[in-house]
């Protein structure tokens, strides 16, 4: 979403907070995500914190709108009977 701005630790889109990471209070460099309901994610690097931010805030908007992007869509994997023998038995689907 090209209208996302980070201005410092908080992820804006237009004049709205929708998200936000805070550096980890045990490990230096290390960050979390803080969550909706106020709870804090695994800890990451910050690069991988920011794109996790913009990511969970897109997917929330494309759930109120009731849809996915076409990169998620072509993502969406159906499994036949016939393609279930393919699978290694660790990646076995269960009907």
């Amino acid at each position: 979403m090209s209208n996302l701005i980070w201005r410092g630790p908080k992820l804006y889109f237009g004049n709205r907070v929708v998200g936000e990471i805070v550096p980890d209070e045990k490990y230096p460099g290390m960050w979390r995500i803080v969550r909706p309901d106020g709870s804090l994610s695994d800890m990451v690097n910050r690069a991988r914190a920011k794109d996790a931010c913009e990511a969970a805030f897109a997917s929330s908007e494309r759930r109120k709108r009731g849809r996915q992007s076409q990169l998620e869509a072509s993502r969406t994997v159906s499994f036949e009977k016939s393609d279930r023998n393919l699978l290694a038995p660790e990646e076995e689907v269960v009907a």
